[in-house]
């Protein structure tokens, strides 16, 4: 089912699965998640709070005028739901365009493997809760070229 984040219910929040397409900005019910997070969205920015050897502190977007946007990050978050019920989502970028290339990229069967053989543990099994930054390059605002720039898998929350 779609609704509009605004629409959105505690109850259908804690009893289904979830995807929340668009920034915390535009998805409110975000902000009262607990934040074990590597990787935050602030304004136009993309905070790395705890980077790896060779990663930036932040990733941010690029504009070639005020209107017409070249480059962007965005993070795909997965997360189980409230009391472990079901799964979050959540796709979200600090422009509608790198959501729009979050979106793609996840579902898009080359992009959706290379997420897998990204978190793919030892054992075969894929984690439960992780973090993925991707970039995106754009022409008229259509994500033309889309990359994997790193992930966390991040650990449960006592």
């Amino acid at each position: 089912m779609l609704k509009r984040s605004s629409a959105l219910s505690w109850d259908d929040i804690q009893y289904h699965n979830v995807i929340f397409v668009g920034s915390p900005k535009f998805n409110p019910h975000l902000k009262d998640f607990p934040s074990n997070r590597d990787f935050v969205i602030e304004g136009s920015v993309i905070r790395n709070l705890r980077p790896l050897a060779g990663e930036r502190e932040e990733y941010r977007d690029v504009w070639k005028t005020k209107v017409e946007l070249v480059e962007d990050y965005a993070l795909i978050d997965r997360s189980p739901g409230l009391h472990d019920r079901g799964d979050i989502m959540v796709l979200a970028s600090s422009s509608t365009d790198g959501t729009w290339a979050a979106v793609e990229y996840v579902t898009e069967a080359a992009h959706a493997r290379e997420i897998v053989n990204k978190l793919r543990q030892p054992s075969g099994d894929l984690p439960k809760s992780y973090q993925v930054l991707i970039k995106a390059k754009f022409k008229e605002q259509v994500p033309v070229e889309i990359s994997y720039v790193t992930h966390r898998i991040l650990q449960e929350s006592p």
